[in-house]
């Protein structure tokens, strides 16, 4: 109610305005249905935040993907970067998106595919070496 009040006093204050500059009249109708008309957030709002509940279910699953299907150790890597990637905007997001269950599945075993697989490559190096 209070924020109506104060639209309808700067409405009011912009005709007298308007009025002592002599502006045309369609300005002035304009500029206070813009003023007294409710505050209707744009679609976009919720996007101008910051990421949303889609996109932070996209990388949280991209991420379980990866993590069940190693792909020789690069699959790991990549489940741990999204697991990564998704709870630093869930902890950005303060509470306001969930998905931290998911991240921290792909933070784990991820991690483990890399401790599994870097052995590997290392040995298969250090033979290639010799």
């Amino acid at each position: 109610m209070h924020d109506s009040v104060g639209r309808h006093e700067t409405a009011l204050a912009c005709a007298w305005a308007a009025s002592l500059t002599r502006l045309d009249e369609p300005v002035i109708v304009a500029a206070m249905d813009r003023l007294v008309q409710p505050h209707q957030p744009s679609q976009s709002f919720r996007e101008d935040v910051g990421p949303s509940q889609r996109q932070v279910n996209a990388i949280v699953k991209s991420g379980i993907f990866f993590s069940i299907l190693w792909l020789m150790g690069i699959g790991s890597v990549m489940a741990l970067l999204r697991g990564l990637e998704a709870r630093k905007i869930i902890t950005e997001s303060r509470g306001r998106l969930p998905g931290m269950g998911g991240a921290w599945w792909c933070i784990v075993v991820g991690a483990f595919g890399v401790l599994v697989w870097a052995p590997i490559y290392l040995l298969g190096i250090a033979s290639q070496l010799r």
